[in-house]
């Protein structure tokens, strides 16, 4: 990839985003070739989740450098960068499975949405599917098929041709297999929280 230097600035201030709700809710952002962290006076995270967002951004760095982001869908670029900073978070997963029943939310055309212009929640879901949608593809079909698709893609092929060329899947039949998986590994996880509920209800239950 291009080798050229590059910025890593800890702050509080936007920096002139183009959508204030992005940096409200990140720990950190990369423009171009600058990598904004968050300050953690702010944030009140350990450091080893402040390197993990370091990583995060680092991953979208090299992947920027690697293919223009501008050919790559977001679920593509943001599961690539939690998966090599192995933000792979238990929370993750009960955010996908309280949504279970919400087709709404696992639509992939609404993706880009939910990261830019949705609520909190649904910022928050979009980075929770986007990493299983990612992590989902490796464990299918080995680490090697994003090595392949990228290099489609530096070739001249559109993503949605290079991901079918290597899976014989379109994105949204994908799409629709992993949903099927989501459901069938975390629609339990809703019921973790019923021994609290019960507490909270057994007065009146006595």
């Amino acid at each position: 990839i291009k080798q050229s230097p590059f910025k890593i600035i800890i702050s509080n201030q936007h920096h002139n985003l183009s959508n204030n709700k992005i940096w409200d809710w990140s720990l950190g952002v990369t423009l171009n070739n600058t990598i904004i962290i968050k300050d953690i006076s702010k944030t009140h995270i350990s450091k080893q989740r402040t390197m993990q967002v370091l990583k995060h951004e680092l991953n979208h760095l090299y992947l920027n450098r690697l293919v223009n982001q501008s050919y790559l869908p977001r679920w593509f670029e943001e599961g690539f960068a939690m998966y090599y900073a192995n933000e792979n978070s238990i929370s993750n997963k009960f955010i996908l499975a309280n949504n279970v029943n919400n087709q709404y939310m696992f639509n992939l055309k609404m993706l880009n949405k939910q990261f830019n212009t949705g609520s909190k929640k649904q910022f928050n879901f979009a980075y929770a599917y986007s990493q299983f949608l990612f992590s989902n593809l490796i464990n299918n079909y080995s680490e090697e098929i994003i090595i392949n698709i990228i290099l489609d893609i530096k070739s001249g092929y559109i993503f949605d041709d290079a991901f079918y060329k290597n899976t014989l899947l379109t994105v949204s039949d994908y799409s629709k297999e992993t949903n099927k998986t989501i459901y069938s590994k975390f629609w339990w996880f809703r019921f973790m929280k019923l021994p609290s509920l019960l507490l909270m209800l057994a007065p009146l239950l006595s």
